[in-house]
């Protein structure tokens, strides 16, 4: 009987997150922190398959870049977020949630004033439950 031995091999590519920031207004909450987030990492293909990054992720980076020039936007005309808005792009996801993992071992803000990370993947995405692409996901934990 022959036995033989399975090697990996491990390659290193340096990333980055990339962050926006707007500082909130209101003068009591003003350092609670809203993070929106998207990945802008995709797989590419895979042997003859496919992975579209239009759909996963580029639909949430697009957001995420949107909300902020939004609230940048709204903040020069005065009417600024009141609590920190930080956009957040992720990278490392699709091979197991690394950006956002280093982000939580090495956080900007610190966690316990982030209040809600809003995390956006592939708007509009329509599957086999929902034929419309005219809905959200919307997952939550609570401690």
């Amino acid at each position: 009987m022959s036995t033989s031995k399975q090697s990996n091999e491990i390659n290193s590519t340096p990333s980055v997150n990339v962050l926006a920031y707007i500082e909130g207004s209101d003068p009591v909450i003003k350092n609670e922190v809203v993070l929106v987030t998207a990945h802008f990492d995709h797989l590419g293909m895979r042997g003859s398959d496919i992975y579209y990054g239009a759909d996963d992720n580029a639909s949430g980076t697009s957001a995420v870049l949107e909300i902020a020039q939004a609230f940048a936007q709204a903040k020069a005309a005065g009417q600024g977020p009141n609590v920190v808005y930080c956009g957040m792009l992720v990278t490392g996801e699709e091979k197991g949630l690394l950006g956002s993992q280093y982000y939580t071992e090495h956080p900007v803000f610190p966690l316990a004033q982030t209040i809600v990370d809003v995390n956006i993947d592939m708007i509009g995405r329509v599957d086999t439950h929902h034929a419309d692409s005219n809905y959200i996901y919307v997952i939550a934990l609570t401690a």
